[in-house]
């Protein structure tokens, strides 16, 4: 073990618990996947939510809502994004064969 070696706090399960609790505060203003370095955006307006350990993501529209992303929270990655106007989630994807999954999750600050 090195002298300044310490361990992050991204990877802390509190700390995972913690953000995915303060993403799941917010409305979801539209939702984007990277995927092979390319934003692509997969829904727009929606919810996130947290029950019994899963962090999950569900586009609501006029016709219909859907599940977007169902991960655990003790698996997830997520950090907000400098300008504070969304999140980064990343995870293997229960709704999705357990593929992992990199989500860019912009929020709604008006009602």
């Amino acid at each position: 073990m090195g002298l300044f070696k310490k361990k992050k706090p991204e990877d802390n399960a509190a700390f995972r618990r913690q953000m995915a609790n303060k993403i799941a505060n917010y409305r979801l203003r539209y939702a984007s996947e990277r995927i092979d370095g390319q934003d692509i955006v997969i829904s727009k307006d929606g919810i996130m939510l947290v029950r019994d350990g899963i962090f999950t993501v569900i586009s609501g529209s006029e016709y219909g809502s859907k599940t977007l992303f169902r991960c655990e929270v003790d698996q997830m990655k997520a950090s907000e994004l400098l300008s504070l106007e969304g999140a980064i989630v990343e995870g293997p994807d229960l709704e999705h064969d357990g593929r992992t999954r990199k989500l860019i999750l912009y929020y709604v600050y008006y009602v």
